[in-house]
């Protein structure tokens, strides 16, 4: 913790005495990695530095390259330029994430592998390392057999940093309200609810026995016209039951 930066976190690695196929030599390789979260908005930092000492290079060709204090992208052009054939040099790099601003809020920080890195080294070479590597060697001996590779990162680091700020339970940024005074309820005369009205029932007109025929005839009209394949299955069926009584009513006429 710090007073100034909140939650700092600082990673580093240092490989010393470093030889590669007896073409390639590194004094030193130093990786630093740093972040910092204050949970305010522009309070997140990251920061990654790679340095390069005392590097010797056979090119093969005329003098060596040398170097004291070096370029870093110097010097993997010049291990990639001795290596043909043999093997592929890489730098890594930091994701950009929470790199190197880290999240708007003053958060968290990371410092990682970047993605799209990454998933090739995962997808090329099996290789799910989140580390940055300061300097990566893929050695290819692929075959009839398949794929067969050694893959060596020196100088890997990785950090995060995360520092939250929250309210607690009942606490709000928001001022109190004013307060307003209720209004006061205005008493006037007691007025009583009216008295109920007395129902009031309505008898309905009584049919006589003439009305109550024609009505049926009208009904049955009425399903003459709307349907007239219905009026002729209930004439069917009164006709049938009627028969037998018009039969014996004309027989006693007759004899």
């Amino acid at each position: 913790r710090d007073p100034a930066g909140g939650m700092v976190t600082t990673s580093s690695a240092v490989v010393q005495g470093l030889s590669l196929f007896g073409r390639v030599r590194i004094g030193e390789l130093r990786s630093v990695a740093t972040t910092t979260a204050r949970g305010r908005p522009g309070m997140a930092t990251a920061t990654y530095d790679r340095e390069l000492f005392d590097v010797w290079v056979d090119t093969g060709s005329g003098a060596p390259f040398t170097c004291d204090v070096c370029d870093p992208g110097a010097v993997l052009k010049q291990i990639n330029r001795a290596l043909t054939g043999t093997a592929t040099a890489t730098l890594g790099h930091p994701d950009g994430a929470f790199y190197p601003k880290g999240s708007p809020g003053g958060y968290q920080s990371v410092v990682r592998r970047n993605t799209a890195e990454a998933m090739a080294a995962r997808s090329l070479n099996d290789d799910d390392a989140t580390e940055v590597p300061g300097l990566e060697l893929v050695v290819f001996a692929d075959g009839r057999a398949g794929r067969t590779r050694q893959v060596l990162q020196f100088a890997a680091v990785a950090a995060e940093a995360h520092y939250g700020i929250y309210l607690l339970p009942g606490e709000s940024t928001q001022p109190p309200p004013a307060f307003i005074a209720p209004p006061v309820p205005v008493i006037g005369p007691v007025v009583p609810p009216p008295a109920p009205s007395k129902p009031v029932h309505v008898r309905g007109k009584t049919e006589t026995f003439t009305e109550r025929v024609v009505k049926r005839v009208k009904a049955g009209f009425g399903i003459f016209a709307a349907a007239p394949h219905q009026a002729g299955l209930l004439i069917a069926l009164w006709a049938f039951l009627l028969l037998p009584g018009y039969l014996v009513v004309r027989r006693r006429l007759v004899t």
